[in-house]
């Protein structure tokens, strides 16, 4: 592969009108949903620079990486539209190809965390809020705190504020801060779930049952077995295993949940 292409190239603005995939094996597939998001979110700060390789004989452009953009530009201002472009020459197939490998390779995806972290920096939602329900009960968000930022947005989504703090409180009730602050996202998705689905239920009794039977790690353990055991989500599992350990020594109709 003739790595002398990384060099040959020219910076244009381009009409959008005149981009596209003239080869989709040398790219990723096409989404839709993320072109939307983008043209719903719309800023030109972000838009960046499109790699396309060309003229053809027919005037195109192969959009070497940035389609989804274009995409989004496209439908939002029109054919005739222009963007930055870096032009690489009229290159065949297999070099767009490894040119796109090059590009994408060396690129590192932001963790989540890091995401979350420059969201609640930022003041975006709804991280910024999470942020501080975590903090108001004694928690935080990061390699030394809670790192599930996923199931902590998923909860946050489900229930809100209270939700996702309530929640946090039951974890930390029943293992304690030390435990707690760092607590699998998987726990914080069955106690939430729990809590969802059983807004009546006794978060004392609760907590004290927990306790009293499992340690987090032996929790996490029944938990895992009883997925594996019935091929359910660890979510389904855990909230069934909660409404049990609850109901034990509870007479129907003396406080007993319903089966989950």
């Amino acid at each position: 592969m003739d790595k002398s292409i990384l060099k040959r190239f020219t910076e244009d603005l381009l009409p959008v009108g005149v981009l596209e995939v003239v080869w989709p094996d040398a790219q990723q597939p096409f989404v839709p949903r993320h072109a939307k998001t983008i043209a719903e979110k719309f800023d030109w700060e972000l838009i960046g620079m499109c790699f396309v390789c060309g003229p053809f004989k027919t005037g195109k452009y192969h959009i070497i990486d940035g389609q989804h953009r274009k995409d989004a530009v496209f439908k939002k201002f029109g054919a005739d539209e222009t963007i930055p472009c870096r032009v690489y020459p009229a290159l065949d197939k297999a070099h767009a190809a490894w040119l796109f490998n090059q590009i994408n390779d060396q690129r590192r995806r932001p963790r989540k965390i890091d995401l979350f972290r420059t969201a609640v920096t930022s003041g975006s939602e709804p991280e910024a809020s999470i942020a501080k329900v975590v903090k108001s009960v004694g928690m935080t968000v990061g390699p030394s705190g809670i790192m599930g930022v996923g199931a902590l947005i998923n909860v946050f989504k489900l229930g809100g504020a209270s939700l996702l703090g309530q929640s946090l409180v039951s974890i930390r009730e029943a293992w304690g801060t030390d435990i707690a602050k760092t607590a699998d996202a998987s726990v914080i998705r069955i106690f939430a779930g729990f809590l969802h689905a059983y807004g009546d239920a006794d978060m004392g009794r609760l907590v004290s049952v927990i306790a009293k039977q499992y340690t987090l790690g032996r929790f996490l353990g029944t938990v895992k077995s009883i997925s594996d055991m019935q091929r359910v989500s660890t979510t389904e599992a855990g909230i069934a295993m909660l409404v049990r350990t609850y109901n034990t020594g509870l007479r129907v109709g003396k406080g007993r949940l319903a089966d989950y």
